[in-house]
């Protein structure tokens, strides 16, 4: 507020706000231990903004608990002294934030489990991608492994027939052949070998939506309700699915 013009904080040192050093960070790399952050590398805030990291405080013991997140399922250890922004309901008309330690966060009485508010997307810069993010996203969910052929049943061989080259299986079934998409599969590494490359899931906003369409658009279902859902076996597309939704500022359970 301007009220004070000099300030000196001291604090202890190793006084934690620590994560352990192999809790997986994601950057505008790709995933990064969060013990091997350096000055000059980049995370995202809450804004969904990459910000530069500008030290490292160095690995040391420190006593940790852990934290499970209803949704996700997914489990964090860290610091006691560790800060989280929540959402808290002490009975008000709506819920409000507060900032607080791993080891007061069920110290205080409240009338309904605290919560963390789901994250922005993430912001990325239109990138010059060597597949079309919507084919690829197609390819993933109904692709053949081997080839550059997205497999398609007659109530959307419509769609896909403007992608490529179709034939006939059976009375319901097509194959839609894109050309030159072998090559480009084959350069990316994903023959054999499906999965969400890194470019991709930092890349634009509007970039990572496409790349959603696709795969919604073979292996996509929605219900009445307004639910959507993705139906993969578990693996690496299933995992890289899930991060691309989290980017992009929804709360997927799986």
């Amino acid at each position: 507020e301007g009220k004070i013009k000099k300030m000196l904080v001291f604090m202890p040192p190793q006084h934690g706000k620590f994560l352990p050093a192999d809790t997986p960070i994601f950057t505008p790399n790709g995933w990064k231990y969060h013990g091997l952050l350096e000055p000059g590398d980049y995370v995202y805030n809450d804004e969904g903004e990459a910000v530069r990291v500008i030290a490292n405080s160095g690995v040391y013991p420190w006593p940790v608990e852990e934290i499970k997140l209803d949704v996700s399922g997914v489990n964090i250890q860290a610091a006691k002294e560790h800060l989280w922004k929540i959402e808290v309901d002490k009975g008000g008309r709506e819920r409000k934030s507060q900032i607080i330690e791993t080891q007061n966060i069920f110290k205080t009485k409240q009338d309904a489990a605290p919560a963390i508010a789901v994250n922005k997307p993430l912001k990325g810069e239109e990138k010059d991608l060597p597949i079309d993010p919507y084919i690829l996203g197609a390819w993933l969910g109904d692709g053949a492994s081997r080839r550059g052929i997205i497999y398609a049943g007659a109530e959307d061989i419509e769609h896909f027939s403007q992608f490529g080259e179709v034939t006939a299986l059976s009375k319901t079934f097509n194959r839609v052949l894109i050309k030159g998409l072998t090559t480009k599969l084959r350069e990316a590494n994903l023959l054999h070998n499906k999965h969400l490359p890194t470019e991709y899931l930092t890349a634009s906003i509007d970039q990572r939506l496409e790349l959603l369409r696709g795969l919604l658009d073979t292996d996509g279902n929605a219900l009445k309700c307004g639910r959507v859902g993705f139906t993969q076996k578990p693996g690496r597309v299933a995992a890289g699915v899930y991060t691309l939704l989290r980017t992009l500022g929804f709360k997927p359970s799986r």
